[in-house]
């Protein structure tokens, strides 16, 4: 059975984990060694956790993502973003519905994602 776990991960660096159940979760450190990928990948093999070892393998990876500052700027402009899309997709509801009254087979067509 899997559990969900969700990583939260603030700007200054403190980390919150949420599960639907007990989990274990471990912090360890990929050290920034300019040029020394193979020396860092090696730290982290020695330093994590005895119970660890054997999940740390390319095969059990099951995410990858990159911790960047988000501003509160960016995170307004996501809502815009968002309610810019809602609202044009309600006017081509209001479209889509006032040619299907009138007996139109098209309407005004976005790529859907």
């Amino acid at each position: 059975m899997r559990h969900k776990v969700l990583l939260v991960l603030h700007a200054d660096g403190h980390v919150e984990a949420f599960a639907d159940s007990d989990v274990d979760v471990r912090t360890v450190v990929m050290p920034d060694v300019p040029g020394g990928e193979t020396l860092a990948e090696e730290f982290v093999e020695l330093t994590i956790p005895r119970a660890y070892r054997e999940v740390y393998y390319p095969g059990n990876r099951r995410a990858v993502d990159n911790v960047r500052r988000l501003l509160p700027s960016q995170l307004r402009q996501q809502q815009l973003d968002r309610e810019l899309m809602d609202g044009l997709n309600a006017v081509r509801e209001l479209i889509d519905d006032e040619h299907r009254r009138e007996g139109y087979r098209y309407g005004i067509e976005f790529d859907e994602d």
